[in-house]
C-alpha cells in the first residue's frame, strides 16, 4: 500500500538488504620440510588467476613439531560426525592413541578422553550381530570380515590400556570369525586379503594364540598388500617371532621421490596410499628407532595433510598410529627461536616457537596489499 500525493509518500514494504559475496572455497596448499637457521624454506603459492580481484585470502599454519599434527587431527577425527563401525572405531582409537603416546600426560582433558573410549566400546557392542558375532558396515549390515577385524583392533587396544572389554562380545567374535575364516564368502575368500593379517593381530594383541597359531600357516605372502604384511609383522612380533620375508616385502616396495618415501596401495581394498604409508612406517619405527628412511616417510606423510587432518578418518587415524610410535621413540623436534614469515619479500610477522609448547599450530594471516594474483613467494625462515 502506498500513500498519493505530498513530497513524502509512505508505504508499508519491507526494505532488508542483502549483501552479495563472490563465489569462493577454501583450497589447501601443503609443504613439508624442514626450517633450520642455515636452510630458509622457500614454497610457492599459486591464486586461481580468474579469482575476483581483492577476494582472495591466505592463511599459513604452521606446524613446528609433530606432537601439535597430531594433536591438531584428533578434533576432526573425534568430531566426525557419522558413526558407522570403521568411523567409531576411528574415533576412540584417536583418543587411545594419544592416551598412549603421552602416558597420562596428555595437554587434553583425560577425562573426557576416556569418557569418549567408552561410549566407542559400547557402541560397537551395540551394533555386534549377536547371532554370528561378526559386524557390519552399520548394525544390520551382512557380515564383513574387514570390518569385523577392524573392530577387533579397536577392542584389543582398549582393553591392552584397561578398559573394559565385555568377554562375551570377545568370545561372539572370535566364534564368528572362525566361522568366516573356515567358510568364507567370495568377498573374504583369498587369504592374501589385509583382512586375515589384521584378525590375526587383533586376536595376537588379545592374547589368543589359537587364531594365530591356527591361521597364520594358511596366508600366503605372495600378493599380499603392504598393510597386510604390517599388520603380519606386528603379530608375529606379539608372539617373539619375526619373518624376515615379510620384512623384505615391506622394504622392497618402498618408493622414494624427491627426498620423501612413500609405499603405495594394492588396487581394489580398503587402503589408501596414506594408510600403507602409515602403516610401513610404523614397522620402520618398531625395527630400527633411528632408521634413516623415517624422516623422508613422516615428510610425505605431511604433505600428505590436507588442512589438520588426512583424507578420511581411517587414513588420519593411521597416522596418528605412525606420529605416536614416533614421539615415544624420538623426541619431537622444535627448538626455541622466531619464525620470520616473508610473503612477496616482504616481511609480514615474525612467529615465536617454544619448544615446550606441544599445542600450538601457528597461523598467520596475510594482508591482502601484498598479496599478487598469481603467483606469492612465500618464505619461512628461522632466527634465534
Amino acid at each position: 500500500a502506498w500513500t498519493l500525493g505530498g513530497t513524502h509518500p509512505y508505504t508499508d514494504g519491507v526494505e532488508m538488504p542483502l549483501p552479495i559475496e563472490p563465489h569462493g572455497r577454501t583450497e589447501f596448499q601443503t609443504f613439508s620440510g624442514q626450517v633450520t637457521s642455515q636452510r630458509p624454506q622457500v614454497e610457492v603459492v599459486r591464486f586461481d588467476p580468474h579469482a575476483a580481484p581483492n577476494h582472495s585470502r591466505l592463511t599459513l599454519i604452521l606446524t613446528p613439531n609433530l606432537t601439535g599434527a597430531l594433536l591438531g587431527s584428533l578434533d576432526y577425527i573425534t568430531g566426525y560426525p557419522y558413526g558407522c563401525v570403521e568411523q567409531t572405531t576411528s574415533r576412540y582409537l584417536a583418543d587411545l592413541m594419544v592416551q598412549k603416546t603421552f602416558k597420562g600426560n596428555s595437554p587434553l582433558q583425560p577425562e573426557e578422553m576416556q569418557k569418549m573410549v567408552k561410549a566407542g566400546i559400547k557402541r560397537i557392542f551395540e551394533m555386534q550381530n549377536k547371532e554370528k558375532g561378526t559386524w557390519g558396515w552399520w548394525r544390520y549390515d551382512e557380515a564383513n570380515l574387514w570390518m569385523t577385524a577392524y573392530a577387533l583392533y579397536g577392542l584389543a587396544e582398549a582393553k591392552a590400556q584397561g578398559y573394559a572389554v565385555p568377554e562375551q562380545m570377545l568370545t561372539l567374535a572370535k566364534s564368528g570369525v572362525k566361522a568366516l575364516l573356515d567358510k568364507p564368502t567370495q568377498e573374504n575368500a583369498d587369504p592374501q586379503k589385509e583382512y586375515y593379517a589384521m584378525v590375526l593381530y587383533a586376536f595376537a594383541k588379545l592374547g589368543d594364540s589359537e587364531i594365530y597359531n591356527r591361521y597364520r600357516p594358511t596366508l600366503r605372502l605372495d600378493g599380499m598388500s603392504t598393510e597386510a604384511l604390517a599388520y603380519l609383522f606386528f603379530a608375529d612380533r606379539l608372539f617373539g617371532k619375526e619373518d624376515k620375508a615379510v620384512i623384505k616385502r615391506i622394504d622392497s616396495r618402498r618408493i622414494s621421490k624427491r627426498d620423501m618415501n612413500f609405499w603405495q596401495s594394492q588396487v581394489g581394498t580398503f587402503e589408501s596410499d596414506i594408510t600403507t604409508t602409515a602403516m610401513a612406517l610404523r614397522v620402520l619405527i618398531a625395527r630400527k628407532p633411528n632408521d634413516p628412511k623415517i624422516l623422508p616417510t613422516l615428510r610425505w606423510l605431511m604433505y600428505k595433510r590436507t588442512g589438520t587432518y588426512w583424507v578420511s578418518t581411517r587414513d588420519t587415524l593411521a597416522v596418528l598410529a605412525a606420529l605416536g610410535d614416533y614421539l615415544q621413540t624420538q623426541p619431537s623436534f622444535s627448538p626455541m627461536g622466531e619464525v620470520v614469515v616473508r610473503v612477496n619479500g616482504k616481511e609480514i610477522q615474525r612467529v615465536p616457537v617454544s619448544a615446550s609448547d606441544r599445542t600450538a599450530e601457528l597461523k598467520v594471516k596475510i594482508p591482502l596489499n601484498v598479496l599478487q594474483p598469481e603467483k606469492n613467494d612465500v618464505t619461512l625462515e628461522r632466527v634465534g
